[in-house]
């Protein structure tokens, strides 16, 4: 330990899964107090020091892998981007409950959540930076016309489909992840 904060910990390793590299904001190690001030000179909007002083705090988006008939639903957000479902973890909420909360929300469906699919840091924009857990997610019933009571745009794509939209990285994961264990 140096300038009394302890050495920082890798992301949890979810499910077995790797771990993404290249989110941590400083190398795995012990901090010294020119390593410290280097972090708090790098604190953005989306994270804040933790009460230990050594870890970053980032918000957490809960998202769900909703698939059927070999399509899977993407909601276009308002940076022009297609995404998962799902939304902020709100205090006192399971990720779970997250995410079956948000997508009843966006999508007015009703989904059973099964197992965390991923969970990595997701950089939005420069100085913005939220983890992403992500859920396979099963619906219970489909509406005839898949509609957003919120008014955003959402369709079921083909899983060929993905590769070309403007969708980030980690949700093109999190889909193929879990079409492959259904």
């Amino acid at each position: 330990m140096a300038c009394g904060r302890p050495a920082i910990q890798p992301l949890a390793n979810f499910a077995g899964l790797p771990v993404p590299t290249g989110t941590l904001p400083v190398p795995i190690g012990t901090l010294s107090g020119l390593d410290w001030e280097m972090i708090a000179g790098r604190m953005t909007a989306g994270m804040r020091a933790a009460s230990d002083g050594a870890s970053v705090r980032y918000p957490v988006s809960v998202k769900g892998v909703v698939l059927r008939d070999g399509r899977v639903v993407l909601i276009k957000n308002r940076r022009d981007e297609w995404e998962l479902p799902g939304g902020k973890l709100e205090a006192d909420e399971t990720p779970e409950a997250c995410v079956a909360r948000e997508i009843a929300e966006e999508l007015d469906l009703v989904v059973v959540v099964h197992a965390i699919v991923d969970a990595w840091v997701y950089r939005i924009a420069a100085g913005i930076d939220v983890l992403v857990l992500t859920y396979g997610c099963e619906a219970t019933a489909w509406p005839a016309t898949l509609a957003s009571p919120e008014g955003n745009d959402v369709r079921p794509f083909a899983l060929d489909e993905i590769d070309a939209l403007p969708l980030p990285e980690g949700y093109r994961r999190s889909i193929r992840r879990w079409a492959q264990a259904r």
